[in-house]
């Protein structure tokens, strides 16, 4: 099987594994590659947060500084799917009423959007229920046995936390509530006034 439209890479937490949001049978064999369901919601990752600007409609408050500031504690946004300004396929959130989006200024991803020219999926890379992987050996070790002709992209000046990213969501009415919490979620919780 060809792998050849995904890509792994390190994000600011853990390796990660994607493909272009737009591209529905890479999001099956990276279900496969991980061994679990194909209908779980996926995250969307950018390098750029001008494209994050561009692709949602925010509230006011949520400017550069504050993104900027937001995504450097190792999180993940969650907001409502009518905020999207770019087409966001069924298959990526799979019906429900969120979207789920993260921003990593990396050099692995600034490489891998400047090929893809779309935002790409993020999830861990590892097989469900097994602990996410951390170290490049361990990474390149997997892409080996289970995705040989996938994308394998590193970037050494990236360091990660080997913790999950704290996800957060956000719509009009409940304003901020945390639904995962990462390796420094309290400072997230600071920094949103929870």
């Amino acid at each position: 099987m060809s792998y050849e439209n995904i890509y792994i890479y390190p994000t600011d937490t853990v390796w990660g594994i994607g493909a272009s949001i737009y591209l529905k049978e890479a999001q099956v064999q990276i279900a496969q590659i991980k061994k679990t369901s194909a209908d779980k919601p996926l995250s969307i990752i950018f390098y750029d947060l001008d494209e994050v600007m561009t692709s949602f409609d925010l509230p006011e408050f949520m400017d550069k500084v504050w993104l900027q500031k937001f995504f450097s504690l190792e999180t993940t946004l969650a907001v409502d799917i009518n905020r999207a300004k770019i087409q966001i396929p069924p298959w990526i959130n799979h019906g429900g009423p969120m979207v789920a989006f993260r921003c990593v200024s990396n050099n692995a991803l600034k490489l891998i959007m400047a090929k893809v020219k779309a935002p790409i999926t993020t999830t861990s890379l590892n097989h469900t229920a097994s602990p996410p992987l951390i170290i490049k050996k361990e990474a390149f070790a997997f892409y080996l046995k289970y995705c040989k002709s996938a994308q394998f992209v590193e970037d050494d000046q990236q360091t990660l936390s080997g913790h999950s990213s704290t996800f957060v969501k956000f719509n009009d009415l409940e304003k901020f509530s945390i639904i995962r919490k990462g390796a420094i979620s309290e400072r997230v919780e600071r920094y949103l006034g929870l």
